[in-house]
């Protein structure tokens, strides 16, 4: 019996040594404060590794009264505001069902003022089901699903590994990145039946959609949606797939639900090549007029199409 202890006792020291690690470093701040939070590159390369799990618990963490959801877009567009009073619940490549889970997660941490919401056309389909919300909150929902999912541990072991051994400064290279700019925007360009070969009509998400809506409305929530700019050689290369009617039909949803201000429209924005970093991505600088243009800051002035029932 002696033995079996001692051989039982050996196994566990591994174990016992890794959660320990775990609670050290924690390194999606899970115990809030209670690890080692020295300024690093820590919770960089978390946000990094899963951007929905750091996101989700830093939110509840420090819960806002506003929120951000959506995709990289969106999550570009954040930090237009004021990030003491606002949460980020953006993601890139977010999905759908995703923006949703998010608005009903952020809702039962912390009572909500205001939503921001970027709904792109390529969303508005219900072949686009990932669901990594989901499994961001099985993965924070006990300690052992948050120290042995396997994000917790490529997070730690990326971060001991840059302890170690001292990482390369990042070389600002604008020249070689103005040369490549044109062979990624090409590769954007290509992208397009990835989203579009396969559209149907998300009845389920326009429901789930309507209750968001109508939860805002009973608890005095400002509910803004938007839809971002796409550059004009995107919105042509779309031309092929007949989507004129499906994206009146995904307008009028959306404006069922509240007014939407759509950036996806024809104008010196979306012509400008240079306010784009590639045909979906647009610049910090584009950024900006977006970012005035949905707080009132400055007039629309042909940026985008106000769509309003009221």
């Amino acid at each position: 019996m002696r033995l079996f202890i001692q051989k039982t006792l050996l196994f566990l020291i591994p174990f016992g040594i890794y959660f320990i690690l775990v609670l050290v470093i924690d390194p999606f701040n899970y115990f809030n404060g209670y690890g080692y939070n020295e300024p690093s590159r820590k919770y960089d390369i978390a946000e990094e590794q899963s951007p929905h799990l750091f996101k989700m618990i830093k939110f509840k963490n420090e819960p806002k009264r506003n929120i951000v959801i959506g995709d990289s877009r969106s999550n570009a567009l954040y930090y237009r505001f004021e990030q003491q009073n606002w949460g980020n619940l953006a993601y890139g490549g977010a999905s759908l069902r995703e923006m949703i889970d998010s608005f009903w997660y952020a809702v039962s941490i912390s009572p909500i003022d205001s939503v921001v919401m970027g709904i792109s056309l390529n969303l508005y389909n219900k072949y686009n089901k990932r669901f990594w919300i989901e499994e961001s909150l099985e993965r924070q929902s006990s300690v052992f699903g948050y120290a042995l999912n396997t994000y917790t541990f490529n997070t730690m072991v990326t971060y001991l590994s840059n302890s170690v051994y001292e990482t390369q400064p990042v070389v600002d290279n604008t020249n070689a990145f103005d040369s490549l700019k044109r062979v990624y925007w090409e590769e954007k360009l290509a992208e397009t039946d990835k989203f579009f070969s396969a559209m149907g009509y998300p009845e389920e998400y326009y429901n789930e959609l309507a209750k968001i809506a109508q939860y805002c409305e009973d608890n005095e929530i400002h509910l803004l949606l938007w839809i971002p700019p796409n550059h004009r050689d995107y919105q042509e290369a779309l031309i092929p797939y007949h989507l004129e009617a499906y994206t009146d039909q995904f307008k009028r949803d959306l404006l069922a639900l509240d007014r939407v201000y759509d950036f996806n429209i024809p104008s010196t924005m979306t012509s400008d090549y240079e306010s784009f970093r590639d045909p979906v991505h647009f610049t910090d600088e584009a950024g900006v007029l977006i970012f005035e243009v949905l707080t009132g800051k400055r007039p629309a002035n042909g940026l985008c199409e106000l769509l309003d029932q009221r």
